[in-house]
């Protein structure tokens, strides 16, 4: 089980493909979600809302694999246990490969770039800012969701970006 934007979910079935819809208990309800992937993670569509999720998978010590990442625009979460299937595939079972894998940090929508908090090379703890995006006449402050060293800033202060946009690129600190 899952919280994200306070819907406790159980998938009562795997989500397969790139796209489609799975039976979950929301709440304790019964619901179908739909969902969409992206190059980033997924869209899942509540009876109430869409919530964007930013996934990075993480081979576990024990073996396997979870998801973890953070809400687009808001808190982090983790899918301990939980596994995405592509359509027709056996579970991907996460063979380790000794390799870091780098996580990318996107605009989730247009903007413009007010503060860089972070250089090449910097140590970042889960929860520390940065860079700040002005979107929608609104300052967002972008945060790790997780311990990272930042291997580029992509962007400069004061540029315009697009949705998309590549921002930061980050390995995960082991």
């Amino acid at each position: 089980m899952v919280t994200v934007a306070g819907h406790k979910i159980e998938f009562l079935e795997l989500p397969r493909g790139d796209q489609g819809e799975v039976r979950a208990l929301v709440s304790g309800k019964p619901q179908t979600l739909r969902w969409k992937k992206d190059n980033q993670g997924i869209w899942i569509e509540f009876q109430d809302q869409i919530i964007g999720l930013d996934l990075t998978l993480e081979n576990r010590d024990e073996g396997g694999v979870s998801f973890s990442g953070q809400r687009r625009f808001g808190e982090a979460f983790s899918f301990a246990g939980v596994s995405l299937m592509r359509e027709g595939d056996e579970l991907i079972a996460g063979q380790s490969s000794g390799k870091k894998k780098s996580t990318r940090i996107k605009a989730q929508m247009p903007g413009k770039i007010i503060k860089i908090l972070v250089t090449a090379g910097n140590e970042v703890n889960s929860g520390d800012p940065l860079l700040v995006m002005e979107a929608m006449k609104m300052e967002n402050e972008i945060k790790a969701n997780s311990n990272y060293k930042i291997t580029e800033v992509k962007i400069q202060v004061g540029q315009a970006v697009e949705t998309g946009a590549e921002l930061i690129t980050m390995e995960p600190i082991t």
